[in-house]
């Protein structure tokens, strides 16, 4: 497999899960979830106060932002010992573990913050 095409599949990947999943679920969180809290606890950061339930998905957005470079360094890093890890030139297909280890990657890339926006959604409600 050419570097090109490895890293290339990986970086849609990564734009799906890392930023185009939490947008998504950003916005809709925002625009779904009530301006108010229902128990009738006065809004607001401090003082005992809580944020409404979408302006506490924004807040979760940006905590995200923030953790971002972070995530993606980590994936980068196991990515690139995968990379290395390749028999190369050899035209050997991908052994059925690492088939399986580079499938379970591109899952929890997608689906770790996607879920874990979901659960933020459903929770604030």
């Amino acid at each position: 497999m050419r570097a090109g095409t490895w890293w290339g599949r990986w970086l849609g990947v990564i734009i799906v899960g890392y930023v185009l999943a939490p947008a998504f679920l950003v916005l809709g969180g925002n625009l779904l979830l009530p301006e108010h809290n229902s128990s009738g606890q006065c809004e607001g950061l401090g003082f005992g106060c809580v944020l409404a339930p979408n302006d506490g998905i924004l807040l979760l957005g940006l905590l995200w932002v923030y953790a971002v470079p972070v995530v993606l360094a980590v994936t980068f890093v196991v990515l690139a010992l995968l990379w290395a890890a390749i028999p190369h030139g050899t035209g050997r297909p991908l052994p059925p573990a690492w088939r399986w280890l580079v499938g379970t990657l591109a899952l929890a890339v997608i689906l770790g913050p996607t879920a874990f926006g979901t659960w933020a959604i459903v929770s604030s409600l």
